[in-house]
Formats: C-alpha cells, sequence, structure tokens
C-alpha cells in the first residue's frame, strides 16, 4: 500500500514534474497558432531508437493529416552530452489555425502509447527559428 501511494518510487516527483509543464505549457498555449505542441507522447528513451522514432513520426503524420495540410513535424531528439529544448514534446505545424485548433481539440486527453496526450498551440515565431521550449 506504501508502495501505491508514493507512485512506486519516484512516480511522485515524475508526476510533479508533468503536472508542471502540462500547466505551463497550457498558460502559453492558449492563443491559437498554426502550430500545435504535443505533451506526454513519446519519452527520451523512445527518441533513441531510429525505428521507434520512425514509427512515431509515421503515426503523428497518419493522424495529423485527417485534420488539414500539415507543412511539417518536429520531433526533437536527445544528443549525446548536449541539453536540446524540446525533447520529449512534438511539434505540428499546420497551413492554416483553423486545422490545428481541429488538431489540438481532437488529440488532447487521448491516449498514446499508454500515456494521455496534452495538446496546446506553440507560438510560431518560436517554431520558425527552431526555439523549442
Amino acid at each position: 500500500e506504501a508502495a501505491a501511494k508514493s507512485g512506486g518510487g519516484g512516480g511522485v516527483a515524475k508526476n510533479a514534474m508533468l503536472m508542471y509543464q502540462i500547466t505551463a505549457t497550457t498558460k502559453m498555449g492558449m492563443r491559437p497558432s498554426r502550430v500545435v505542441q504535443l505533451l506526454n507522447m513519446v519519452s527520451t528513451q523512445d527518441l533513441q531508437n531510429d525505428l521507434t522514432y520512425q514509427e512515431i513520426f509515421h503515426d503523428v503524420l497518419n493522424e495529423v493529416s485527417q485534420f488539414g495540410s500539415c507543412v511539417n513535424i518536429v520531433i526533437p531528439r536527445p544528443e549525446l552530452g548536449k541539453t536540446k529544448g524540446g525533447v520529449g514534446k512534438i511539434f505540428i505545424h499546420f497551413s492554416d489555425v483553423a486545422a490545428a485548433k481541429v488538431c489540438r481539440q481532437s488529440l488532447a486527453g487521448r491516449t498514446f502509447q499508454n500515456r494521455t496526450v496534452v495538446a496546446s498551440f506553440y507560438s510560431e515565431e518560436d517554431f520558425n527559428v527552431g526555439n523549442y521550449k
């Protein structure tokens, strides 16, 4: 019972960090844009494996294409010895805001690989210069 309450060793801290990211992302992602960011879909381990990375990329592309014209998908990957912004997030750039709105509404709260997806808008300016936070 104690293990369940503690989250099985580190789970509480991990969940607290996730909740912080969700809260911060939701606050800055309220203004609609053509870019949607997805959180809680991929882990660093998923991104390190080339095959898994490609599968995730194609799964996301297939899913979001139904919402409208997808211009670009960016899934930042970890680099050995470097801290890289946006690792663990997926950024989707649509050709118009309407498609991005449908995507955000449709994917928020969905489950992907046993994780609940968090979706919010992302600054087009930051996206265009490769500033993934």
